[in-house]
């Protein structure tokens, strides 16, 4: 799964299509890829938005603006039905405004990826593109519909390798750098300082019921916890693992991505040490931390057979202060079925 930023987008009503844009994208993308969600620029008096970027290393980088629901051109004008009416829109100026405000960023801070490949798309994921929709500005490669969802990592590459505009490809440096800018760090600490903000407001503001819930949760030795994205099981996962570590107990807290990982380690850093994990990351690093081999990136095999049964027999092996009173799982839709026997086996 690449990086994202921010870890957690806050899809509100009317985002619909850029939810479902920035979720294939998000499961399709590499793991040294970053997507951006939301992304605002200020240039003296302007406001961008780009509703969607995409850093693939290697290739370039790519803006998408998103539009959903009905949308066509009629006389070489862009528009889109809202609430019954059709109204003008240019998604076409949306997206390729903020790749150039975004290259001319880049430029102002001196960054290598100033003149790496860029590429700014249309998405409209709820029509079919049709000799309407097309046309010398906006070519079949640079436009991305309903059918193309399946597919849309290699149609942002095909569109790139057509339409890229740049003298070369973007490298590990220049995405690196460009994470940065735009995300103020590695960690998006921007993002991670908002998140505490909410993450203690809400916990004040709790109901007798909630709190009353979560205290129940300590006398369950194992616990489901199911819901739609968005619906808090994340910030409920960091609570109870402050929560459970502060009663002395040594947990962990495990997941499927790197983007998260990087993210409850940054949240979880700045807790006080009796609230803090033991160990925070992504669940196939553990059995690496104990001494497996890292393996190969795209050896699934190794994923999903060699490390569970390399955890499993070192876990059992291992001395009971070695292994955790608790383990929390993020990300459960990703925790195949091969892994918990072993991670069971990590407990005291």
């Amino acid at each position: 799964m690449p990086i994202l930023v921010p870890a957690h987008p806050l899809f509100g009503e009317g985002v619909r299509a850029e939810r479902a844009v920035w979720e294939v994208l998000r499961d399709q993308l590499p793991d040294e890829a970053v997507l951006f969600h939301g992304l605002r620029v200020q240039e003296r008096q302007n406001e961008y938005e780009a509703d969607i970027v995409v850093l693939i290393p290697g290739a370039g980088w790519a803006v998408i603006e998103v539009k959903g629901g009905d949308v066509r051109r009629l006389d070489g004008v862009w528009q889109q039905r809202q609430k019954g009416v059709w109204r003008t829109i240019d998604p076409v100026g949306q997206a390729q405004d903020c790749r150039h405000v975004l290259q001319r960023y880049l430029a102002r801070h001196g960054s290598s990826a100033q003149h790496s490949r860029a590429v700014h798309l249309v998405a409209v994921p709820d029509c079919d593109v049709g000799d309407d929709l097309e046309s010398p500005g906006t070519p079949r490669p640079l436009l991305i519909d309903r059918h193309d969802l399946s597919e849309a990592f290699r149609k942002v590459l095909r569109a790139l390798d057509l339409h890229g505009q740049g003298s070369g490809p973007l490298s590990d440096t220049g995405a690196a750098e460009m994470l940065r800018l735009f995300s103020g760090a590695d960690l998006a600490s921007a993002d991670i300082f908002a998140f505490h903000a909410e993450h203690d407001e809400r916990v004040r503001q709790m109901t007798q019921d909630q709190t009353r819930i979560l205290g129940l949760l300590r006398n369950q030795h194992r616990v489901a916890v199911v819901g739609g994205a968005g619906s808090g099981k994340t910030w409920l996962a960091l609570e109870q693992t402050r929560r459970l570590a502060k009663d002395g107990q040594s947990v962990a807290l495990v997941c499927y991505s790197r983007g998260l990982a990087r993210f409850l380690q940054g949240v979880t850093a700045e807790w006080r040490q009796p609230e803090r994990p033991t160990y925070v990351g992504l669940f196939h690093d553990l059995p690496v931390q104990w001494g497996a081999p890292h393996g190969e990136e795209d050896d699934s095999a190794g994923f999903e057979e060699g490390l569970p049964a390399w955890l499993g027999r070192v876990a059992a092996g291992r001395p009971a202060e070695d292994r955790f009173d608790s383990i929390v799982v993020d990300e459960g839709q990703d925790f195949s079925s091969s892994w918990w026997p072993p991670t069971l086996l990590a407990l005291k």
